[in-house]
């Protein structure tokens, strides 16, 4: 499941879930992850209180698509967790009740991981899959504190590779702020740990930007959940950081027609 199957390896990479019918290197990926189920079911046989298991086992059959069996093995891993402590578990069975349509469950879920504080610290991911719950049940207010927590979080890993011109490009509110004042602001909001010396090195002249994609549609996101609010002159504000700073990847989400730029189709 990790090395042969898991997101980050070359089996993951050539398959794209979309597509239907299913390709050849997707059926074979499945079938990594049928290996996997059969592994970790004599794991468990071995063992029946071995929690990490349950969870693998679970990933695994929620990416065979059998959500049913894997809200079973989340369970399992959850009754396993001493009360109080953080597991993925949760998550995990967050993201497989959002894919079964049950919201309400899924939200609770969801809730959970972030109330038991993520671990050492929330991933962006934690509240952007929140956020997609309550964009699923219309509550974009919700939506948007979340995927403004999200925005915030992804940053704090990212922005060290920005420089001070896209990050102004991103934020023009800062317009009326001096690039010294700007980059203490920023040091000590993701990086108190560091001298402004060090970081201003960085942040103010070493820095090349930041090429990314996950950023821009978080920002598209966010924006989407203010045009659902009728609220377009905050929507256009979030669309216009991905159209200023992110160029590359602005064309994946706009179309420009006779002067107007137009949202595409999600």
């Amino acid at each position: 499941m990790g090395r042969l199957g898991g997101l980050f390896s070359t089996a993951n990479a050539k398959c794209i879930d979309d597509f239907v019918p299913r390709t050849v290197a997707c059926i074979a990926l499945d079938e990594l992850h049928r290996t996997g189920v059969r592994s970790l079911t004599r794991a468990i046989a071995v063992d029946p209180t071995f929690r990490p298991a349950y969870q693998m086992r679970a990933l695994a059959l929620a990416k065979l698509k059998q959500y049913r069996q894997a809200i079973r093995d989340y369970d399992k891993a959850v009754e396993l967790t001493p009360g109080g402590v953080y597991t993925t578990a949760y998550n995990g069975r967050g993201l497989v009740k959002l894919a079964l349509g049950e919201y309400q469950s899924a939200l609770v879920d969801l809730t959970k991981t972030i109330e038991l504080g993520c671990g050492k610290g929330c991933d962006y991911s934690d509240y952007d899959n929140r956020a997609a719950v309550y964009q699923k049940l219309h509550d974009y207010a919700r939506e948007i504190s979340d995927r403004s927590l999200s925005i915030k979080s992804f940053l704090s890993g990212v922005v060290f590779a920005m420089n001070i011109d896209q990050f102004r490009q991103i934020y023009p509110e800062y317009d009326g702020v001096s690039d010294d004042v700007l980059c203490e602001k920023i040091r000590a909001l993701f990086f108190p740990q560091m001298s402004y010396l060090d970081f201003s090195k960085q942040f103010l002249i070493e820095a090349k930007g930041l090429d990314d994609f996950i950023l821009p549609e978080l920002y598209v996101k966010r924006g989407d959940a203010y045009a659902k609010l009728n609220q377009i002159e905050n929507a256009n504000r979030e669309y216009d950081r991905v159209s200023r700073a992110f160029q590359k990847w602005a064309g994946s989400y706009f179309t420009e027609r006779n002067g107007k730029r137009i949202r595409n189709p999600e």
